[in-house]
């Protein structure tokens, strides 16, 4: 059987390359809600730095897994995986247009493919395509993403 997943549309890429504003105009265009995946953007109190949304542009997109942890609590892929995959879930149940946004590959990949699971069909293919020996599919990127 089948299994039914959301559409994502993922924009990946380094800091300050314009992933942010991007999601916004295509989140007004579509009714989307941005998910983001940046590893820092995650704590409350690190705006320097970070590239992250101001409350003026959050308020014109909604934007989630952003400010949710103190500084000193721990966040990783595992997490990042659980906690974007139901808000995803509460997206894709409302009918909205989901855009992933922002730079950490690792939790991107880890929400895509998860964590093992990616492991094991890489190591189990003999392939080492990747710059650490990870599959990659054909994508395409505008910046200087290893994709």
């Amino acid at each position: 059987m089948k299994e039914n997943k959301p559409r994502l549309l993922v924009i990946l890429g380094p800091t300050a390359s314009g992933k942010s504003r991007l999601a916004m105009e295509i989140a007004g265009a579509l009714d989307g809600e941005i998910v983001s995946s940046d590893s820092l953007q995650v704590y409350k109190h690190l705006d320097i730095g970070t590239a992250k949304p101001s409350l003026e542009e959050r308020a014109r997109a909604a934007h989630h897994l952003i400010d949710i942890l103190e500084p000193d609590e721990e966040f990783n892929a595992g997490t990042f995986r659980r906690e974007a995959s139901s808000v995803i879930g509460s997206l894709s149940a409302a009918g909205k247009n989901i855009i992933i946004a922002g730079g950490t590959y690792l939790y991107v990949k880890a929400l895509l493919s998860g964590l093992i699971e990616a492991f094991l069909q890489t190591a189990g293919s003999g392939q080492r395509s990747g710059r650490r020996g990870w599959s990659t599919e054909p994508s395409i990127s505008t910046g200087g993403s290893p994709l």
